[in-house]
């Protein structure tokens, strides 16, 4: 899992040197600034979700070396409900947000100055007209039609071998859901649940109503809302939370820490 998030000052011009924020090197390096990226997050109270984007770094299918994928859900419910209720809803538009930036990436320039110099000039950041939009309602906000409810990632470690005769064969890695959203629980009844996963896809363990912990599942999340990753990351920076941070840097790097 490798995310991180853009705010508005994202869309600003920062000078080579005005920057601050250090974002090359080697995968510990990169592990750093994410966690420091983290840990500058404003308490929960204080989180102005208006200024964030989530910017997910998924795994790639097409290199030979731990190839992965991840199977999605969305929240399809109401659907016919919810679209009529957003025809009639207007597009809001925020201005840039005041505060000042908690991540050290530096102090911007003048943007009309800057992009007319020809390092700048032909840059997309200077082919912005629009302000940075916001809409508390949009399924990323909220959970509601369309939001996207979490993901179970599978890696394949013998595509090398497979062929016509020979199926690639998937291991699962991870899953962002709470446990309690995999199975129905031991007073419910199967035949009502929603599985948010295909069960013949995950191991039997995330299957047992009786399992209360399992390594598949360290994220807990409730969705893949804005504020459930700005959760998620608030959770990561903590230094008390060191099974999560852990787990965190083994799956950012596809296990090999």
């Amino acid at each position: 899992m490798r995310f991180f998030f853009l705010e508005s000052i994202d869309l600003d011009i920062i000078p080579e040197e005005k920057k601050q924020l250090r974002t090359s090197g080697n995968d510990e390096a990169l592990y750093d600034v994410l966690l420091n990226e983290f840990k500058a997050l404003p308490a929960r109270k204080k989180v102005n979700y208006d200024e964030y984007v989530v910017v997910n770094v998924a795994p790639s299918i097409v290199p030979q070396y731990l190839p992965s994928f991840r199977i999605f859900s969305y929240n399809a419910t109401d659907m016919g409900e919810n679209i009529e209720q957003k025809k009639g809803k207007k597009k809001r538009s925020k201005k840039p947000p005041k505060r000042k930036h908690g991540h050290r990436r530096g102090d911007g320039g003048n943007k009309t100055h800057l992009c007319r110099k020809p390092e700048y000039q032909n840059s997309w950041k200077c082919h912005l007209d629009e302000p940075w939009n916001s809409d508390e309602d949009s399924p990323s906000r909220t959970n509601s039609l369309w939001s996207p409810l979490g993901y179970a990632q599978y890696n394949m470690p013998n595509l090398d071998d497979a062929n016509k005769t020979h199926k690639p064969r998937y291991e699962l890695e991870y899953v962002t859901f709470p446990l309690e959203r995999l199975r129905p629980s031991e007073d419910s009844g199967a035949e009502a649940f929603e599985y948010p996963l295909p069960p013949r896809f995950l191991p039997q363990e995330l299957l047992d109503a009786s399992v209360t912990k399992s390594k598949y599942a360290p994220y807990k999340m409730e969705d893949l809302t804005i504020p459930s990753w700005v959760r998620l990351a608030q959770q990561v920076a903590d230094d008390n939370r060191v099974k999560l941070r852990k787990k965190f840097k083994k799956y950012m790097f596809a296990g090999a820490w």
